[in-house]
């Protein structure tokens, strides 16, 4: 609720980390071995968009 309060009256975004196992997160951005090193992975809903990008192999940020 106060990240779409943040964008509808004040115009700002929030950028964070998300750990991988939270239930909200889908499945195919926890996965590490199936994609590769420099790769990046787009989530969009409505209004929000979720990033996973993947620096290094073995390691995923999101």
């Amino acid at each position: 609720m106060a990240v779409k309060t943040l964008l509808s009256d004040f115009k700002l975004t929030v950028i964070g980390t998300i750990r991988k196992n939270k239930r909200e997160l889908p499945v195919e951005f926890s996965k590490l071995v199936s994609r590769p090193e420099k790769s990046s992975m787009f989530g969009l809903r409505n209004e929000c968009t979720l990033v996973s990008y993947i620096p290094k192999k073995a390691k995923m940020y999101f």
